[in-house]
């Protein structure tokens, strides 16, 4: 049973256990999320904790915990590693703190979008790879999104309707990128997530073709659900991304674009 307590109350809590977070969603923070609200029906909340072989348990066979996104933008300053840092041993030391936090504040993003005449989207995982579907079967009128590089959850594609997953690929290991192809394979309308060297790459490839999927610019939007299907969603590296040489970020020359 989920506890039904004030906001307040559930703050005092976790101020009580020591953790340096008072919310877990974001609103209005993140540029690339606002960009996309600006230019659509949509309003976006965004959830960040901090990614690990537990919050993240494909990346060590994906090899991309070197050149994760978890540095990108604000996420290099220390206060907010440690929000995130906070954020994330709550979510093991006391979930169902967690889960009541999270659900309350989806409930105030679902108030707030009506108030403005928007719909309600949630990315829980902004720098995790977590199945939340569980928590998305509960709010079938909020739309949620992720990128993943669990293969198991893609490969059963058992998501709820209202919780679009785009799978992310990483050039770094030989093993998982065979098995994102099988995947491509299997699952013809899935569409794929990768990074390239910067921007003016991403410009250069947008309408080719790559793996029998058209090429779209995925930084115009963060709004994965509103892609069409069977497509390879372009993005240029940022954060410590930029500098990556385990092959996570593309070298276009190793793939066969048309």
């Amino acid at each position: 049973m989920i506890k039904t307590r004030t906001l307040k109350a559930i703050k005092a809590e976790i101020k009580s256990h020591g953790y340096k977070f008072q919310s877990i969603l974001g609103f209005g923070n993140n540029s690339k999320t606002v960009k996309s609200d600006l230019a659509s029906d949509y309003l976006t909340a965004i959830a960040y904790l901090q990614p690990n072989y537990s919050t993240c348990t494909f990346s060590k066979m994906a090899k991309c915990d070197v050149a994760c996104l978890n540095t990108a933008g604000r996420g290099g300053m220390n206060n907010v590693q440690l929000v995130r840092h906070d954020r994330t041993k709550c979510y093991y030391e006391h979930p169902e703190l967690f889960m009541e936090l999270l659900h309350v504040e989806i409930n105030q993003h679902i108030r707030r979008c009506k108030k403005h005449f928007r719909m309600p989207a949630i990315r829980l995982n902004g720098t995790s790879d977590i199945d939340w579907s569980i928590v998305a079967k509960r709010y079938p009128q909020v739309q949620f999104y992720d990128y993943t590089k669990d293969l198991g959850r893609v490969r059963k594609w058992d998501y709820p309707s209202n919780y679009h997953v785009t799978l992310s690929w990483s050039g770094a290991s030989k093993v998982y990128m065979k098995r994102c192809l099988e995947l491509m394979e299997l699952h013809p309308q899935l569409n794929v997530a990768i990074v390239f060297r910067d921007n003016a790459t991403v410009q250069s490839l947008l309408g080719k073709t790559l793996f029998g999927r058209t090429i779209i610019d995925g930084d115009k939007t963060d709004l994965r659900f509103l892609d069409p299907v069977s497509c390879i969603v372009a993005l240029y590296a940022k954060g410590g991304a930029k500098h990556d040489d385990t092959g996570f970020v593309v070298d276009v020359a190793n793939l066969p674009i048309h």
